[in-house]
């Protein structure tokens, strides 16, 4: 359902995008979700979305960027590290991070590997990397 058109500034339509993008991207998988739905449900112009991304790589590119550092933090509180055991997972989870930026970004260009198996080998990679 598309909200009502609303001027925002740059940084607040940019998160605007990536929130919906976020949400539907979590629902569907990559080839379901279309460019022009986000901008319909922004209430935007599809020609505004591509001035923010220029392609669907572009846009899903900048939704795992803007998750990531979110997902740090829920990362490290779910596995209940505190203290010094906290600082050092975060760098442990930094670097997952890194390569889970890394293997999303090579699966855009050679998706042959299926969704739940990428799934799974990040969270094994997790696991390592926080010597579980």
């Amino acid at each position: 359902m598309a909200t009502p058109r609303r001027r925002l500034d740059r940084e607040q339509r940019r998160t605007q995008l990536l929130d919906i993008g976020t949400q539907l991207f979590a629902d569907r998988s990559y080839e379901d979700v279309w460019i022009e739905e986000v901008a319909e449900i922004a209430g935007v112009s599809r020609g505004l979305m591509y001035h923010y991304f220029p392609t669907k790589r572009d846009f899903f590119a900048a939704i795992v960027e803007h998750e990531l550092a979110e997902q740090q933090a829920r990362i490290l509180d779910a596995w209940g590290f505190e203290g010094e055991r906290r600082v050092l997972a975060a760098v442990a989870v930094r670097g997952w991070i890194a390569f889970v930026r890394a293997v999303c970004l090579d699966w855009l260009d050679h998706p042959s590997i299926p969704q739940e198996e990428l799934r799974a080998i990040c969270l094994r990679t997790l696991a390592g990397a926080l010597g579980s």
